[in-house]
């Protein structure tokens, strides 16, 4: 068991706690009340999953057409789904494209999480501390 302990609340919504389970391979979740801080049950993996349920090849043929918006080229891409989560490896030509193509995969129906392990050409990111520089 993780310490803290992870939970979450009726109130959680469905897509989160799913991604909390994936993040932290973990089965299944205790239901805090939020007024009293008991636990008021569990929420099982397989149960947020029935949610998600789509095929496989409906996803990835969203995904597809959300690389396509995006212009990104999909020759440097592979686009894999396993289980809700969509898998995304290869390389871009800008850092900034990867955050968007995550961001567009998680806005999929049926789809639990995004991971990406993505190369990129060009940082395009300027991170806060250098642009005060």
């Amino acid at each position: 068991m993780s310490r803290p302990a992870l939970t979450v609340t009726r109130q959680t919504p469905v897509r989160e706690a799913a991604r909390l389970m994936h993040a932290n391979r973990i089965k299944q979740l205790p239901v805090i009340d939020a007024a009293s801080g008991k636990i008021a049950g569990t929420v099982h993996q397989a149960d947020l999953l029935k949610v998600f349920v789509r095929p496989a090849a409906d996803i990835l043929t969203e995904m597809a057409d959300a690389v396509a918006d995006l212009g990104l080229k999909t020759g440097g891409l592979t686009i894999t789904v396993e289980g809700s989560v969509v898998r995304v490896e290869g390389r871009l030509a800008r850092r900034s494209q990867i955050a968007a193509l995550v961001e567009a995969g998680r806005r999929i129906e049926g789809v639990v999480d995004v991971e990406a392990d993505i190369a990129y050409d060009r940082d395009d990111v300027m991170s806060v501390s250098s642009a005060h520089l």
